[in-house]
């Protein structure tokens, strides 16, 4: 692939580097689409960062995901239901505030509960927290601690 590359101040060009390649687990390839100069770009430029070797500019940048890892952790498939990955199952008051939360791979089956109906509401609120619209977490706790961030953020909000 192509790609600017800083060898020494003041000294840029367009270079043939190696194809990127995923080596973790948490990695991903991206076909960038647009880009922008970084300070810290400017500074490799200008000389006031020193380098030992020549690097690709800007890391200030967005695109289309063209390959990535599938995120670790435990996942299933609901059949009756389509989902596949994980389900929050959450116990909520009659108001719809948080008592508990269980996040599980999506394959354990629902309990019909009495109160459908407010735990719906409440998950509705929580779809307000982005980073809650995907679970891209690798363990179920960490899911659960930031169900509990946004219902405590929620609450607080509605308190003042």
């Amino acid at each position: 692939m192509k790609a600017a590359q800083i060898h020494g101040p003041k000294n840029i060009s367009y270079d043939t580097v190696p194809d990127p390649a995923i080596r973790d687990d948490r990695d991903m390839i991206l076909k960038v689409t647009a880009t922008a100069i970084c300070g810290s770009d400017l500074h490799m430029y200008s000389g006031g960062i020193p380098q030992v070797r020549p690097m690709v500019m800007s890391h200030e940048f967005m695109g289309i995901v063209e390959e990535c890892t599938a995120v670790p952790g435990i996942r299933g498939f609901d059949a009756g239901k389509g989902v596949k990955g994980r389900k929050r199952h959450l116990l909520v008051d009659i108001l719809g505030w948080l008592m508990a939360v269980v996040v599980t791979a999506a394959s354990v089956q629902d309990r019909d509960g009495a109160r459908r109906s407010v735990v719906e509401r409440t998950f509705g609120w929580l779809n307000h927290s982005r980073r809650l619209s995907k679970s891209h977490e690798r363990l179920t706790r960490t899911d659960e601690t930031w169900i509990y961030i946004a219902m405590t953020r929620l609450m607080l909000n509605r308190l003042v």
